[in-house]
C-alpha cells in the first residue's frame, strides 16, 4: 500500500483536535512546527461530512406560489475522516501510535472534535465511531499507513464556546440563524435563588425551603421539553428533592440568535452555548 505524501495533507487556517480521555491528537494545524510533531495527520477530503444538512419540512403556500417552511429537524450527521497514521520522523513505533489512535475512538463514548480558527473562532462536536480501517497485517517496518474512520454525531449540530452571565444581563446568542442555543441555569445552593426570565416570569426559592441535602451546584436544563429538569451535574442525576418544588415553574427557553434578551439573576449563573450548522467560524 502506498504511503500518502505530505502534499496530500489537509490544509486550512484551522486547528483540528480530537480528544477522548487521555488521548489527544492535533490532526490538522496551520502551523508548520506543530505539524512536524503530530503522529496522526488529516488528509485532503478528511473533513467531508462536517457540515450539517437539516431536514426542512415545507408546504405549498395558499396563493399557489412557492412553498413555506413549516418545520425542521436536525438528525444525526456523519462522515468519514481520512488520516495518515505514523510519521517516521518521530521515531515512535507505528504499532504504538496505532494503539493510541484506536483508543481515541469508541461507538459508546464521545470523541470530542474541536475546530479552532487562527483568529479565535471555534466549534466542537461529539463524534462516535461507526467504522474504522482494520490494522494492517504487519506494521513492522512500515513508516505509516492510511486510515479511514467513519463517525456519527448524535447531537445533530456543532456547539460553540459557552458564555456565562449573572446579575442583570443582556444576552446575545450567536447561534446560526434558525437554531436556538443550549440554555441552562446553575444555582449555587449556598445562596437563595432569584431569577427573572426575558418574558417577565420570576422564580424565587429560598435556600431554607429545600428539604434534604443538596449538591453544591444544581443545574436546571432550560431546553424546551425539559421543564427545568434539576441535576447534580451537566447531564447528571436528577435532584429528586427539588423536582416537585420546581415543576410548573421552570419552563424551557428558546433564544433567537443575535436578538437581545434580558435577565436578572441572583444566586445563580446563566450558561448559553451556541449551536452551529458547521465548524468553520
Amino acid at each position: 500500500m502506498t504511503t500518502p505524501q505530505l502534499t496530500h495533507l489537509w490544509e486550512g487556517d484551522y486547528k483540528i483536535t480530537l480528544s477522548s480521555g487521555e488521548q489527544v491528537f492535533n490532526i490538522a494545524t496551520p502551523h508548520g512546527h506543530e505539524r512536524a510533531e503530530q503522529p496522526v495527520m488529516l488528509l485532503q477530503g478528511g473533513t467531508d461530512g462536517f457540515s450539517v444538512n437539516p431536514d426542512v419540512l415545507r408546504k405549498a403556500t395558499a396563493n399557489r406560489y412557492g412553498e413555506r417552511v413549516v418545520g425542521k429537524k436536525l438528525p444525526p450527521f456523519g462522515g468519514t475522516m481520512k488520516v495518515v497514521v505514523g510519521d517516521p520522523a518521530l521515531r515512535v513505533p507505528l504499532a504504538y501510535i496505532d494503539r493510541q489512535w484506536r483508543r481515541a475512538w469508541s461507538p459508546f463514548e464521545d470523541t470530542i472534535c474541536t475546530v479552532a480558527a487562527t483568529d479565535g473562532g471555534n466549534a466542537w462536536a461529539r463524534f462516535r465511531r461507526a467504522d474504522m480501517t482494520d490494522v494492517p497485517n504487519n506494521l513492522r517496518g512500515r513508516p505509516s499507513y492510511p486510515c479511514d474512520v467513519s463517525w456519527v454525531c448524535l447531537d445533530g449540530v456543532w456547539f460553540g464556546k459557552s458564555r456565562t452571565y449573572t446579575g442583570s444581563a443582556e444576552v446575545r446568542d450567536n447561534s446560526d440563524p434558525g437554531l436556538s442555543p443550549v440554555v441552562s441555569l446553575e444555582w449555587d445552593t449556598t445562596q437563595d435563588l432569584d431569577v427573572t426570565f426575558p418574558d417577565g416570569r420570576r422564580i424565587t426559592f429560598p435556600r431554607s425551603s429545600a428539604t434534604g441535602s443538596l449538591p453544591p451546584i444544581v443545574y436546571f436544563d432550560l431546553e424546551p421539553g425539559m421543564m427545568g429538569h434539576p441535576t447534580d451535574a451537566p447531564d447528571g442525576g436528577t435532584v429528586f428533592t427539588l423536582w416537585p418544588a420546581f415543576q410548573g415553574k421552570m419552563r424551557g427557553v428558546e433564544l433567537t440568535p443575535r436578538k437581545p434578551s434580558y435577565w436578572t439573576m441572583s444566586g445563580c449563573t446563566l450558561r448559553v452555548t451556541p449551536r452551529y450548522l458547521h465548524p468553520w467560524r
